[in-house]
């Protein structure tokens, strides 16, 4: 199995687009090196990933899809790696419930590693 973060941002991605911390007004006027991020959304696949199926799609979508080209392959006039069969997703999302523990130590972990590097890069740029 196969699954790729999308977003890891809480609702709105980040910078809030109502928010004036250090963080998201540093962002906005570039006094803060932080990368933006998206809503947490993530795609899950077999291993030969010949279909994603999304999970938690939110309306950063064409954001992400632009991030991950492989799920937007092109190959026709309407086309998608992602799954448009609701079986195709449900099966998907079967054998994401069952490795939801990997999943979530995933999520964890890159959650982590976006935290360390935002804190990193705020102290680095505050120096």
């Amino acid at each position: 199995m196969r699954v790729r973060v999308l977003g890891s941002a809480a609702g709105g991605g980040f910078p809030q687009w109502n928010c004036n911390c250090r963080n998201c007004a540093g962002l906005r006027d570039g006094s803060v090196r932080i990368r933006a991020r998206t809503q947490s959304s993530i795609a899950a696949a077999d291993n030969d990933a010949a279909a994603w199926a999304l999970v938690n799609a939110s309306p950063d979508i064409l954001t992400q899809l632009r991030a991950n080209p492989d799920l937007q392959r092109g190959e026709a006039l309407r086309d998608t790696a992602i799954a448009s069969d609701p079986h195709v997703a449900e099966a998907y999302l079967s054998v994401t419930l069952a490795h939801l523990g990997e999943v979530e130590q995933a999520l964890a972990a890159a959650d982590a590693a976006n935290r360390a590097k935002s804190e990193f890069l705020a102290n680095m740029s505050s120096l």
